[in-house]
């Protein structure tokens, strides 16, 4: 070899060595959360100082916002988009987050309306047929009743799909991006709806259910936000039990457990860390389970569980599991628009 090529190799394997030690240093820093426009949380409260750990990211910050306190009009959950993102806007400007949360649920509704139609109806279809085919065979006549409802309200998201689809036709292209991620910054103020909302990806465009195919799974990795949303999500959920609320437990359990979402592709498979979810949310629910989380382990592993449990209880203080909450949190944006039916509180009030 000669002296050229050596001296090269030299320099080559110096500049991999010094970015080695670079990616150590910066990979055991404090993780602290950013934004492609501004960091969320300097957004909300004006600091630019550095966050001290995983709870600081919503240090200040009210967890469930009060709808008697709220300044933003609240409106049905099926009302013309056009006049809510409207009228909503200036509010999410000034710092609202159940109205940045709203306004960000419109659009995602829009954009499902429009450009996911097609999988929405045929999936919306296949759930009719297949609760209809249940209740025609079903002996048991309360049962059968409730199938042939939910077939029917399948049957009548199929129409409240189009319409909607004609509905955001007529908002203007102003109202419907302004590159701003809504539902980012209504997730950085604490407001409990708006992190479960945007840490299962729905401001990805993530519809859970559709089983979207292979180019669309790859498509959610090239959205501008994408970046984000992935180092935001994990520590919004973390802070969001700091604050005692034990529903992001349940994301997490299943975050860890399985990879059918965009969080659980995210996050690494870790069925210790998944138990002590489990745990957690057995401890803070109202009707508990009576099943085991611990059966599958092992003994080292069910001791660390059950540590980290303790210490996931202790952070919790207290806090009770609200299942409306997260049941209303985790039907994807475009449900909880298209398709309500009179007196269907609105979504983003929490």
């Amino acid at each position: 070899m000669s002296r050229r090529a050596r001296a090269i190799l030299f320099v080559f394997f110096t500049l991999v060595l010094a970015g080695v030690v670079v990616w150590l240093a910066l990979g055991h820093r404090e993780y602290q959360p950013t934004d492609p426009h501004e960091s969320a949380r300097d957004a909300v409260t004006g600091d630019n100082t550095p966050s001290d750990g995983t709870a600081d990211v919503v240090k200040g910050n009210k967890w469930a916002a009060d709808p008697d306190q709220a300044s933003a009009p609240v409106f049905p959950a099926g009302a013309d988009p056009a006049a809510v993102i409207s009228a909503l806007l200036p509010a999410a400007r000034a710092g609202d987050p159940a109205a940045a949360c709203r306004v960000a649920l419109e659009r995602l509704a829009c954009d499902a309306a429009q450009h996911q139609r097609d999988d929405m109806l045929a999936a919306f279809r296949a759930e009719e047929e297949r609760a209809a085919r249940q209740s025609r065979g079903n002996d048991d006549a309360d049962m059968a009743r409730l199938l042939a409802r939910k077939a029917e309200r399948y049957a009548d998201y199929q129409v409240a799909l189009i319409e909607r689809g004609a509905a955001c036709a007529r908002v203007p292209p102003s109202l419907r991006d302004d590159g701003i991620d809504w539902l980012a910054r209504a997730a950085a103020t604490g407001h409990a709806e708006s992190v479960l909302r945007y840490a299962t990806g729905q401001s990805l465009g993530f519809v859970e259910g559709l089983e979207p195919d292979e180019s669309v799974r790859w498509q959610l990795l090239g959205q501008p936000h994408f970046e984000a949303w992935r180092r935001d999500a994990p520590v919004l959920l973390q802070g969001m039990i700091d604050a005692g609320r034990p529903e992001a437990a349940f994301v997490l359990f299943f975050a860890y457990s399985e990879d059918a979402t965009p969080l659980g592709g995210l996050l690494r498979d870790d069925p210790v860390e998944a138990a002590a979810m489990r745990l957690l949310m057995r401890d803070s629910s109202p009707n508990p389970t009576h099943s085991d989380p611990l059966r599958a382990l092992d003994a080292i592993q069910r001791q660390t569980a059950t540590s980290r449990f303790a210490q996931l209880r202790t952070r919790l203080g207290g806090g009770r599991m609200d299942r409306r909450l997260l049941e209303d949190s985790l039907e994807p944006a475009p449900l909880s628009l298209i398709g309500a039916r009179e007196g269907t509180p609105p979504p983003c009030r929490i």
